[in-house]
């Protein structure tokens, strides 16, 4: 018996959980259209509303009771006919949705230290160098085509080239970096000396280590451990 006269749609991606600051700019303004647009909104659930547990729930609740409005959502609440069972059964799911996200984080995050102990990617690009292999025991292999690009540039700046000479023959050849852009000479002093080209993982400021704290080869190396520090020298000088 409803008309529907405004529809509200966050964009994708827009995260209603209690770890995110981000804005909900077509919440708020459903919620400013509320009793002069309309007095019922409807809602999908309360977990897809707000994950951010009574806080959040109080500030419903008290623009319910300022445009006498009325809220209604897809898992069975309705504030005009449940009256005080409605904040009360509100207030749990609002808290469980909370907890949840809480829990979900500690099984993501344990998952992570997991994946840090064993070596294997947390997710995202691989360097310029390797492709995800899953036949591999840390998913990762050389991308031969882009080794023999990295070991060209190493030559080439051990040799006594500048970072932005090796850049321009690399860009000038069509040899793009992993995510298709050109390469710049800050980005390249910081490639060079990562640690994927001698066959390690770095998780934040340390390499990955087995139990006897040797750094763990996740992939064969590109370049030799000498030319690793021949090129970091090269560039100091």
């Amino acid at each position: 018996g409803l008309t529907v006269v405004e529809v509200y749609r966050e964009k994708v991606g827009t995260s209603a959980s209690r770890f995110k600051t981000n804005r909900r700019p077509q919440l708020e303004r459903a919620l400013e259209d509320m009793g002069t647009k309309f007095r019922t909104l409807i809602v999908w659930a309360v977990d897809r509303q707000t994950r951010k547990g009574l806080t959040e729930v109080g500030l419903m609740l008290d623009r319910l009771d300022e445009v006498n409005g009325r809220l209604i959502t897809n898992c069975g609440l309705d504030s005009e006919t449940q009256g005080d069972e409605f904040e009360l059964i509100y207030g749990i799911k609002a808290s469980l949705a909370r907890s949840e996200t809480e829990k979900l984080a500690k099984r993501v995050r344990a998952g992570k230290d997991e994946q840090r102990i064993r070596g294997e990617h947390l997710g995202g690009p691989q360097p310029f160098g390797w492709v995800r292999n899953h036949d591999t025991p840390y998913g990762v292999s050389i991308d031969y085509d882009a080794a023999s690009v990295i070991v060209d540039m190493i030559d080439r700046l051990i040799e006594g080239a500048t970072l932005a000479e090796t850049c321009r023959f690399l860009n000038d050849a069509g040899h793009l970096t992993s995510t298709g852009g050109r390469w710049a000479a800050s980005a390249m002093s910081q490639f060079v000396r990562s640690v994927h080209l001698i066959g390690h993982r770095r998780y934040g400021g340390s390499v990955a280590t087995d139990d006897d704290g040797q750094p763990i080869e996740v992939a064969e190396p590109i370049i030799s451990q000498s030319k690793f520090a021949r090129v970091d020298r090269a560039l100091v000088a």
